[in-house]
């Protein structure tokens, strides 16, 4: 009997044996499933600690914008920006442009007649005289760049004068029976007549127009 328990006894054990060599403990077993999601699989992608690169083109822009030269700031602020300008223009309808235009025929008129007796008073010379004229463009020219910087002022006194220009159209419009279009190309010939006009009428007063000298 002794012997027959003993070899049972080795039988059993052989048992537990076996079967804690295939089958692992629960503790283990339970265990593994949270050891897995602890590690990171690379098929997965990157984990949510490394940087993302979303802002990057944020960044670039904000430092495209800090980029703009000091040039571009001052000619804005000075110049202003033409499309803006005409975008105003175009907003408020045929007045504004009128307007505009007679305030920069205006602005012309002074600068040529400022060139045009420098020219006069230096020379004894027209600047329609045989080599004159280059000296005249010059002059306008570096004038004409000096006077830039009021541009907004004209845009600014145009915008102030449109409605004034606008009730001119409607009257023109109520006279003749013309259409808009019409009546608004008919106003503006009659701007260019009549600056043309006080051009040469202020140059001959001011003594623009001298002699010309005989041989």
């Amino acid at each position: 009997e002794r012997i027959r328990h003993r070899v049972e006894t080795q039988r059993f054990r052989h048992r537990v044996e076996a079967s804690s060599s295939q089958e692992p403990p629960n503790a283990l077993r339970d265990l593994g499933p949270r050891c897995g999601d602890a590690t990171s699989n690379p098929a997965d992608g990157p984990s949510t600690s490394e940087p993302q690169s979303g802002h990057q083109p944020e960044q670039q822009e904000g430092q495209e914008r800090k980029n703009v030269s000091l040039l571009t700031k001052i000619k804005l602020m000075f110049f202003g920006d033409k499309k803006l300008d005409r975008a105003r223009l175009a907003a408020l309808g045929f007045g504004a442009f009128a307007s505009y235009g007679v305030i920069s025929n205006l602005n012309a008129m002074v600068l040529i007649t400022i060139a045009w007796l420098s020219v006069t008073k230096s020379t004894g010379l027209t600047p329609l005289a045989p080599g004159q004229w280059t000296t005249f463009l010059g002059i306008y020219a570096g004038l004409w760049l000096a006077a830039g910087f009021m541009r907004p002022i004209r845009i600014s006194l145009a915008l102030a004068a449109a409605p004034a220009f606008d009730r001119l159209l409607s009257a023109i419009m109520a006279r003749t029976g013309l259409p808009k279009v019409v009546a608004f190309v008919l106003m503006l010939l009659c701007i260019a007549v009549g600056t043309t006009s006080s051009l040469g009428a202020i140059l001959w007063l001011l003594g623009g127009f001298p002699p010309v000298p005989t041989a």
